[in-house]
């Protein structure tokens, strides 16, 4: 009886070092390890979403959408560095969030023409994109 309550309890551990890797320790999702699904412009991207919020959520919402638009603003915090990409008059834009270590902050000027892909997580008072990465290939 005993030896079937060890084997058990040694089943249930390894269940749950397996589930606690699987969950906690899978690689993350970034937008440079994969091909975006679409490419647009910050302001057709911005427009669209003030226009029919849903209807946009429906289309980009967790997909990786490529978009460009000129540097409207470079933010840092302690863990991610901010671009804000406008195009036009609209006072709304597209914020993309990229990890401190994946971008160097000095090569980010405004006014400047760029090409980021994005993760789509929705629009707040901008279109928000995170886990960025330069398109490097679009931009040559």
């Amino acid at each position: 009886m005993k030896k079937w309550i060890l084997i058990l309890v040694f089943i249930f551990v390894a269940g749950a070092i397996a589930l606690y890797f699987y969950a906690f320790k899978k690689p993350q999702r970034t937008a440079a390890s994969e091909k975006a699904v679409y490419t647009i412009s910050a302001k057709d991207l911005t427009t669209e979403f003030e226009t029919d919020e849903n209807a946009a959520n429906t289309r980009y919402l967790n997909k990786v959408i490529k978009v460009y638009g000129i540097v409207a603003g470079v933010s840092e915090s302690e863990e991610e560095v901010s671009v804000t990409l406008k195009d036009g008059g609209s006072s709304a834009g597209v914020t993309c969030s990229f990890e401190k270590e994946s971008v160097d902050k000095s090569k980010l000027q405004p006014g400047q023409k760029l090409f980021i892909k994005g993760i789509c997580s929705g629009f707040l008072l901008d279109v928000v994109l995170n886990k960025c990465a330069l398109d490097i290939e679009a931009e040559k």
